[in-house]
Protein backbone atom coordinates (compact mmCIF):
# COMPACT_ATOMS: atom_id res chain seq x y z
CA UNK A 1 0.00 0.00 0.00
CA UNK A 2 1.59 3.20 -1.25
CA UNK A 3 -0.70 5.38 1.55
CA UNK A 4 -1.23 4.81 4.79
CA UNK A 5 -3.98 7.82 4.89
CA UNK A 6 -5.73 10.17 2.50
CA UNK A 7 -7.33 13.29 2.79
CA UNK A 8 -8.79 16.38 0.37
CA UNK A 9 -10.38 19.51 0.44
CA UNK A 10 -12.05 21.60 -1.75
CA UNK A 11 -12.26 25.49 -1.80
CA UNK A 12 -12.95 28.57 -4.64
CA UNK A 13 -10.26 27.55 -7.34
CA UNK A 14 -7.86 25.11 -5.68
CA UNK A 15 -8.24 21.27 -4.60
CA UNK A 16 -5.79 19.90 -1.95
CA UNK A 17 -4.99 16.41 -1.85
CA UNK A 18 -2.65 14.84 1.23
CA UNK A 19 -1.38 11.68 1.29
CA UNK A 20 -0.03 10.02 4.49
CA UNK A 21 3.12 7.21 3.45
CA UNK A 22 6.24 6.03 5.19
CA UNK A 23 9.54 7.06 3.51
CA UNK A 24 10.23 3.76 2.03
CA UNK A 25 7.20 4.47 -0.28
CA UNK A 26 7.77 7.85 -1.21
CA UNK A 27 8.82 7.47 -4.36
CA UNK A 28 5.86 5.23 -5.48
CA UNK A 29 3.39 7.93 -3.73
CA UNK A 30 5.14 10.85 -6.02
CA UNK A 31 5.06 8.79 -9.14
CA UNK A 32 1.52 8.07 -8.22
CA UNK A 33 0.33 11.48 -7.91
CA UNK A 34 1.97 12.58 -10.45
CA UNK A 35 0.26 9.96 -13.12
CA UNK A 36 -3.08 11.07 -11.34
CA UNK A 37 -2.75 14.52 -12.17
CA UNK A 38 -1.23 13.75 -15.42
CA UNK A 39 -2.97 11.20 -16.76
CA UNK A 40 -6.21 10.06 -14.61
CA UNK A 41 -8.08 6.98 -14.95
CA UNK A 42 -11.27 8.56 -15.19
CA UNK A 43 -12.65 5.13 -13.54
CA UNK A 44 -16.51 4.71 -13.68
CA UNK A 45 -16.14 3.22 -10.15
CA UNK A 46 -14.34 5.63 -8.27
CA UNK A 47 -16.17 8.45 -9.96
CA UNK A 48 -19.35 6.86 -8.18
CA UNK A 49 -17.70 6.57 -4.85
CA UNK A 50 -16.73 10.38 -5.53
CA UNK A 51 -20.42 11.52 -6.24
CA UNK A 52 -21.52 10.17 -2.98
CA UNK A 53 -18.52 12.14 -1.09
CA UNK A 54 -19.28 15.11 -3.34
CA UNK A 55 -23.40 14.54 -2.68
CA UNK A 56 -22.96 14.40 1.17
CA UNK A 57 -20.97 17.31 0.52
CA UNK A 58 -23.86 19.40 -0.42
CA UNK A 59 -26.28 18.02 1.82
CA UNK A 60 -24.36 19.22 4.68
CA UNK A 61 -24.15 22.68 3.35
CA UNK A 62 -27.62 22.81 1.98
CA UNK A 63 -28.22 21.70 6.04
CA UNK A 64 -26.24 25.00 7.35
CA UNK A 65 -28.41 28.40 6.62
CA UNK A 66 -25.24 30.58 6.42
CA UNK A 67 -24.46 28.64 3.74
CA UNK A 68 -27.45 29.58 1.56
CA UNK A 69 -26.87 33.18 2.43
CA UNK A 70 -23.46 33.10 1.60
CA UNK A 71 -24.36 31.10 -1.90
CA UNK A 72 -26.81 33.91 -2.92
CA UNK A 73 -24.18 36.70 -2.03
CA UNK A 74 -22.04 34.70 -4.19
CA UNK A 75 -23.94 34.28 -7.21
CA UNK A 76 -24.74 38.17 -7.03
CA UNK A 77 -21.24 39.42 -6.52
CA UNK A 78 -20.13 36.94 -9.37
CA UNK A 79 -23.75 36.97 -11.14
CA UNK A 80 -21.91 36.53 -14.88
CA UNK A 81 -19.98 33.34 -14.39
CA UNK A 82 -21.15 32.43 -10.58
CA UNK A 83 -19.81 28.76 -11.03
CA UNK A 84 -16.30 29.96 -10.55
CA UNK A 85 -16.94 30.68 -7.46
CA UNK A 86 -18.48 27.68 -6.45
CA UNK A 87 -16.25 24.58 -5.96
CA UNK A 88 -18.80 22.19 -4.83
CA UNK A 89 -21.20 22.52 -7.69
CA UNK A 90 -24.37 21.47 -7.76
CA UNK A 91 -26.11 18.77 -7.66
CA UNK A 92 -27.47 18.16 -10.96
CA UNK A 93 -23.99 18.89 -12.26
CA UNK A 94 -22.44 16.37 -9.69
CA UNK A 95 -25.18 13.53 -10.97
CA UNK A 96 -24.71 14.08 -14.52
CA UNK A 97 -20.61 13.63 -13.96
CA UNK A 98 -19.39 11.21 -16.40
CA UNK A 99 -16.18 9.71 -17.77
CA UNK A 100 -16.69 10.73 -21.14
CA UNK A 101 -13.85 13.22 -20.71
CA UNK A 102 -11.20 10.72 -22.10
CA UNK A 103 -13.40 10.82 -25.30
CA UNK A 104 -13.36 14.59 -25.90
CA UNK A 105 -9.89 13.99 -25.72
CA UNK A 106 -9.35 11.25 -28.54
CA UNK A 107 -11.63 13.36 -30.76
CA UNK A 108 -10.61 14.03 -34.17
CA UNK A 109 -11.95 18.23 -33.90
CA UNK A 110 -10.17 18.55 -30.76
CA UNK A 111 -6.74 20.27 -32.03
CA UNK A 112 -8.93 22.80 -34.51
CA UNK A 113 -10.37 23.53 -31.23
CA UNK A 114 -7.67 24.06 -29.80
CA UNK A 115 -6.41 26.15 -32.59
CA UNK A 116 -8.97 28.00 -32.31
CA UNK A 117 -8.41 28.51 -28.64
CA UNK A 118 -4.75 29.47 -29.31
CA UNK A 119 -5.76 32.16 -31.65
CA UNK A 120 -7.86 34.01 -28.53
CA UNK A 121 -4.58 33.45 -26.11
CA UNK A 122 -2.09 34.90 -28.93
CA UNK A 123 -4.53 38.22 -29.01
CA UNK A 124 -4.83 37.93 -25.14
CA UNK A 125 -0.80 38.25 -25.07
CA UNK A 126 -0.74 41.07 -27.46
CA UNK A 127 -3.02 42.97 -25.32
CA UNK A 128 -0.98 42.33 -22.44
CA UNK A 129 2.20 43.21 -24.30
CA UNK A 130 0.35 46.68 -25.18
CA UNK A 131 -0.70 47.29 -21.73
CA UNK A 132 2.88 46.41 -20.52
CA UNK A 133 4.47 48.96 -23.00
CA UNK A 134 2.41 51.97 -20.97
CA UNK A 135 4.09 50.92 -17.90
CA UNK A 136 7.55 50.81 -15.98
CA UNK A 137 9.54 48.58 -17.91
CA UNK A 138 11.59 47.39 -14.63
CA UNK A 139 8.40 47.24 -12.62
CA UNK A 140 6.53 44.92 -15.38
CA UNK A 141 9.98 42.41 -15.08
CA UNK A 142 8.14 39.93 -13.67
CA UNK A 143 4.78 39.75 -15.59
CA UNK A 144 7.09 40.01 -18.83
CA UNK A 145 9.23 36.58 -17.63
CA UNK A 146 6.10 34.97 -16.94
CA UNK A 147 4.12 36.08 -20.14
CA UNK A 148 7.28 34.86 -22.12
CA UNK A 149 7.03 31.36 -20.69
CA UNK A 150 3.78 31.25 -21.49
CA UNK A 151 4.14 31.99 -24.51
CA UNK A 152 7.00 30.27 -25.70
CA UNK A 153 5.13 27.12 -24.35
CA UNK A 154 2.06 28.23 -26.62
CA UNK A 155 4.23 28.43 -29.31
CA UNK A 156 5.72 25.10 -28.78
CA UNK A 157 2.05 23.82 -28.32
CA UNK A 158 1.27 25.53 -31.66
CA UNK A 159 4.22 23.57 -33.63
CA UNK A 160 3.17 20.14 -32.00
CA UNK A 161 -0.29 20.59 -33.48
CA UNK A 162 -1.91 19.12 -29.67
CA UNK A 163 -1.77 15.53 -31.52
CA UNK A 164 -1.16 14.18 -28.04
CA UNK A 165 -2.85 16.70 -25.38
CA UNK A 166 -1.78 14.70 -22.61
CA UNK A 167 2.13 15.19 -23.15
CA UNK A 168 3.17 17.74 -21.52
CA UNK A 169 5.08 20.83 -23.12
CA UNK A 170 8.25 22.25 -21.77
CA UNK A 171 10.66 24.76 -22.42
CA UNK A 172 14.35 24.05 -22.58
CA UNK A 173 16.31 25.40 -19.95
CA UNK A 174 18.83 27.53 -22.88
CA UNK A 175 15.20 29.03 -23.66
CA UNK A 176 13.89 29.80 -20.03
CA UNK A 177 17.74 31.24 -20.21
CA UNK A 178 17.44 33.38 -23.11
CA UNK A 179 13.45 34.74 -22.31
CA UNK A 180 14.84 35.44 -18.81
CA UNK A 181 17.73 37.76 -19.74
CA UNK A 182 15.95 39.10 -22.62
CA UNK A 183 12.41 40.06 -20.66
CA UNK A 184 13.95 40.33 -17.23
CA UNK A 185 17.27 41.69 -17.00
CA UNK A 186 18.67 43.50 -20.46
Amino acid sequence: MIARKTRSSTATERVNYFFTTTSDKLKEAMVFMRDAVVAPLFDAKELERERVVVTGEIDRNEANPFYHFFHDVQERVWWKYPSYKDPLGNRQTVLGATTEPLAVLRHPALPATCRDVAALAVTHFDKAAEAMAVCSRWAMRPAAVMGAFYRGMLDALLREGWRDPSRRVRLSKSQKLRLVLRHGLL
